[in-house]
Parts: C-alpha cells; sequence; structure tokens
C-alpha cells in the first residue's frame, strides 16, 4: 500500500514540476512580448513625433510660399499700373505729335503763300525743335513701355512658378527639379535615408525613383521629411530583378513611364 501511496506522490510531484515549468516559460514568454511591445510604443511615439514635426514644417513652407506669391502679385499690380499710365502718356504724345505734323502742314502751306517767308521762319524752326523733342520723348516712353512689358512677363512667370509648385506640395508630389541621392541604408527595416530634404523639393507620401544607367530600378515612399533629409520606405515589389540598393544611389522625383531620366 505504500508503495502505491509513493508512486501517486511521485506522480503529482511530477506533475506540479511540469506545470511550474510551463508557467515559468509562459511567464518569461510575456515578459518578452512585454518588451517587444514597448519597443514599439517609443518606435511609433517617435514616428508620430516626426510626422508632427513635418506637417508644422510644411504649414510654414505653404504660408512662406503664398506671402510670396502675395508679393509677386502685389508687384505685378503695381507694374501694371505704371504701364497703363505710360501707355496713356505715350497716346497723349502721339496725339502732340500728330498735331505739330499738322500745324507744320498748315505753316508750309502758308509760307508758299506768302511772298516774304522771313516772318514764318522763326516759328517753322520752333515748331521743327518741338517735333524733335516730342519724337525724342516718344522713344524713351517707348523704351520704358518695353521694359516694363518685359517686367510683366517676368512676374507672371514667376507667380506661375510659385504656384506650381505649392500645387506640388499639396498633391503629395515631390518637386520635379529634384535629384538627391541614398546616404544610409537599413535593409532589415527596410527603408532608406537621403540626403536631401523640404529645401530640395522632398514632398512627404511622394513616391521617388531610383536611377540607374538612365533606367528605374527601384520605387521608394517617403515617410518623414526634414529641413536637409527625409527617410524613405523600399516599395519592395518595385525592385527589379537581382537589385541590391546602395549608397550613393540616384534619386528623383517619381517620372512618367514615357520620360527617360539620365543620371
Amino acid at each position: 500500500m505504500s508503495k502505491v501511496f509513493g508512486t501517486i506522490a511521485a506522480v503529482l510531484l511530477a506533475a506540479a514540476a511540469f506545470v511550474a515549468f510551463k508557467n515559468k516559460e509562459a511567464y518569461e514568454q510575456e515578459i518578452a512580448t512585454n518588451k517587444t511591445a514597448e519597443k514599439l510604443k517609443d518606435s511609433t511615439e517617435k514616428e508620430l513625433s516626426k510626422e508632427q514635426k513635418r506637417l508644422v514644417d510644411a504649414e510654414a513652407v505653404k504660408k512662406e510660399k503664398l506671402a510670396a506669391a502675395e508679393e509677386v502679385q502685389k508687384e505685378l499690380d503695381e507694374v501694371t499700373e505704371r504701364y497703363e499710365l505710360a501707355k496713356k502718356k505715350v497716346e497723349s504724345l502721339k496725339e502732340e505729335h500728330a498735331n505739330n505734323e499738322t500745324e507744320i502742314t498748315s505753316a508750309n502751306d502758308i509760307l508758299k503763300e506768302l511772298p516774304d517767308p522771313k516772318e514764318l521762319i522763326p516759328k517753322v524752326k520752333r515748331m521743327q525743335a518741338q517735333l524733335t523733342a516730342a519724337q525724342g520723348e516718344i522713344s524713351t516712353n517707348e523704351a520704358t513701355l518695353a521694359n516694363l512689358i518685359q517686367r510683366d512677363k517676368n512676374a507672371k512667370a514667376r507667380i506661375a512658378a510659385t504656384r506650381k509648385l505649392i500645387d506640388l506640395q499639396s498633391t503629395g508630389k515631390s518637386f520635379p527639379s529634384l535629384r538627391t541621392r541614398i546616404s544610409s541604408i537599413y535593409r532589415n527595416w527596410g527603408f532608406v535615408i537621403l540626403s536631401a530634404g523640404d529645401k530640395e523639393g522632398v514632398v512627404a507620401d511622394s513616391t521617388l525613383d531610383v536611377i540607374r544607367d538612365g533606367e528605374t530600378v527601384a520605387k521608394l515612399k517617403v515617410t518623414a521629411v526634414e529641413a536637409g533629409r527625409a527617410s524613405a520606405d523600399i516599395i519592395l515589389d518595385s525592385v527589379g530583378p537581382g537589385v541590391t540598393l546602395q549608397a550613393g544611389d540616384t534619386v528623383v522625383a517619381e517620372r512618367e513611364a514615357a520620360e527617360a531620366p539620365k543620371e
């Protein structure tokens, strides 16, 4: 009978030891899970902070561009006003010139009818001098008008360029002029660091092309942007066969399929 009790006790002890071992294993696994969750939480909070800063920076850039556009529009309005005034003055000078020509013609007719032209000669000379002065003033005003027209064209071009950049930012596209390189690669995490940021025209959530020998070998998705650098995820299904991204690879804004960018 004592052997039976001994056997039962041994079985119970073994079961208790097994349960304790399993509980310890589950406890250690729970600790590891908690540590992983804490790391994920920290990483998420850092990414959130970066995204919030990027949003603030983007708003600041947008306000700056809008303010610049307003200044250019103000300058354009002033140039247009001066242009209209100059145009009116030129029309007035042309009318005066026409009147002078009429007077000269009339004077010549009178001169022909007079037996002694000596009295009319001083008047004719005076009118000719006035005509010469008027023609000189017209030439000066025409030059001024041409200059104002050119300034108007330049101002409109600057406004169009500024509006285009603002539109690109609002539609989530990086500037077409963007050309930078990969400065660091984190393959295990699937992202890269670019050596360009807001100032060079990188826009968050935009798609970029990685170029080699004039061909697109991979695409990137911008996740965060700072003043002088940016981070971007590697779009895995865009990486060409046998292609391994490297630091120094050329990166440009996403191009249309018909375009063939040169490195």
